[in-house]
């Protein structure tokens, strides 16, 4: 494999694997058009650089490094770390799927998966007026009071990290 089809190859395994969640690397070779040897062999190295997680049934995941350049490419590396904690209380907490998404709508985190549609509701992180990031919850049976509380002290956590708080 040359060094440009190398590159090529990691970046349709690395794309593969986030735009589906948990995937057996069989599924990810074929769906990136990657060899399964050369795609076993990729996804071991970008294992062990935390890129990828392995995960149960022969499956990888999006790793710790990729959700830290992902958030660093948004200006907001200091929450790839707590990010998802504070989604997962928030979603369990509101019973509703909860996602972060940058100033501008890109999806950062989604907790749990299968959050696409638009958001019943949202808090900016940040000042208001411009905001670093948006929290958002899904549709569901849930009071605005509530709603608004959680997101609140949600987004209050995910700006003491960011060293800002405007509430």
């Amino acid at each position: 494999m040359t060094a440009t089809a190398g590159v090529t190859a990691l970046t349709r395994l690395l794309q593969g694997a986030a735009e589906g969640g948990p995937v057996p690397v069989s599924d990810l070779a074929a769906r990136a058009g990657v060899p399964r040897s050369s795609a076993y062999e990729i996804v071991a190295k970008l294992v062990a650089a935390g890129f990828l997680i392995r995960l149960p049934q022969a499956c990888v995941g999006i790793g710790p490094e990729a959700t830290r350049l992902a958030f660093a490419s948004a200006g907001l590396v200091r929450l790839a770390g707590p990010a998802r904690p504070v989604l997962g209380w928030l979603a369990e907490e509101t019973a509703v799927a909860a996602r972060l998404t940058t100033a501008q709508g890109v999806p950062l985190l989604v907790q749990p998966r299968g959050f696409a549609g638009p958001a019943a509701f949202r808090r900016a992180v940040g000042p208001p007026e411009v905001p670093r990031a948006w929290l958002e919850l899904a549709p569901g049976p849930l009071p605005p009071d509530r709603a608004d509380a959680a997101l609140a002290r949600a987004a209050l956590t995910l700006e003491t990290h960011l060293g800002e708080n405007h509430d």
